[in-house]
């Protein structure tokens, strides 16, 4: 009955697999998905105050222009260009005002973070065959 306190962790951090890849594959994608849009409106809106009157390009993925014009300020000018570019993954974008360009790449946030807790799994899965 030698069942320590890291014994313990590390079966209940197993028991919760399940939980936490449901979380890295469905839960926080959709996240990243929906606040795509207003991520972009907020880089852009950064990028247009040192870029005053310069037009404005947002490349999306294929299927988002619409999410995000639909949220883009009316106010805006000039009015910014939302191109779909089949290019670009889901939780990608680039922006360009005049000549400034910045890329937006949540789905790079995503695969660290699955990454990561992958490593933690293996690493409690190994502490556990070694005891």
């Amino acid at each position: 009955m030698s069942f320590t306190y890291h014994e313990a962790m590390t079966r209940m951090t197993l028991s919760l697999e399940p939980m936490f890849e449901s979380l890295v594959q469905t839960v926080l994608p959709q996240m990243v998905d929906r606040g795509l849009a207003t991520l972009l409106v907020e880089q852009l809106s950064e990028m247009a105050r040192a870029h005053v009157e310069q037009p404005m390009q947002i490349m999306v993925p294929t299927g988002r222009a619409e999410d995000v014009a639909a949220i883009l300020p009316p106010s805006a000018q000039p009015a910014p260009e939302v191109i779909e570019d089949p290019g670009l993954e889901p939780g990608q974008a680039r922006l360009q005002v005049g000549i400034s360009r910045r890329e937006v790449d949540c789905s790079a946030l995503l695969t660290t973070v699955a990454q990561i807790f992958d490593a933690y799994v293996f690493e409690a899965r190994e502490a556990l065959s070694n005891e």
